[in-house]
């Protein structure tokens, strides 16, 4: 039987990895800095607006989950031979770089410029649920952020042909 200080070990396990990921990543301020950038004036009132997006802007947001997901493969703690170009939409971590660029994006249209850690800390697992959750046929959380993700990296999945399941 498992007995409360073993999961007391593998709580504190997972909050130090956790910790860990968060101080070797970029600071929220900065990515959402970073992202803006990439998207004119017009396209960064389109995305605040929700309204629809123009292929140069979608053709930007893939070339830069194609950059995050070639960084989190050759600059990772476990270097991964990147799959060919058709493949690599079905890859984790082409998925989790898109989940990221959503994730950027829904920060850019709300307007904000910075994020709290323990914030930062739950949108982190939020989003790895959500990417999680594109091999699957949905997500079950009443959290709104893990759902909003999901749905949206599903979209955008679709649109660029990768193996969805049915939901």
């Amino acid at each position: 039987p498992i007995r409360i200080s073993q999961l007391q070990q593998r709580h504190d396990w997972s909050r130090n990895h956790t910790d860990l990921m968060i101080s070797e990543t970029v600071p929220a301020d900065v990515q959402i800095q970073e992202i803006a950038k990439e998207f004119s004036d017009d396209e960064i009132s389109r995305i605040r607006k929700r309204q629809p997006l123009k292929e140069p802007t979608i053709v930007t947001i893939i070339e830069i989950v194609d950059r995050m997901a070639a960084i989190a493969m050759y600059d990772g703690p476990i270097k991964v031979t990147p799959p060919r170009h058709l493949h690599r939409i079905n890859h984790f971590l082409w998925r989790r770089a898109l989940v990221h660029t959503i994730y950027l994006l829904q920060l850019i249209e709300r307007g904000a410029t910075q994020r709290a850690d323990g914030k930062v800390r739950n949108d982190m697992i939020d989003s790895l649920l959500a990417t999680y959750a594109t091999y699957f046929g949905g997500i079950m959380t009443s959290d709104q952020l893990p759902e909003l993700l999901h749905v949206e990296a599903r979209h955008m999945l679709i649109a660029v042909g990768a193996r969805i399941p049915r939901s």
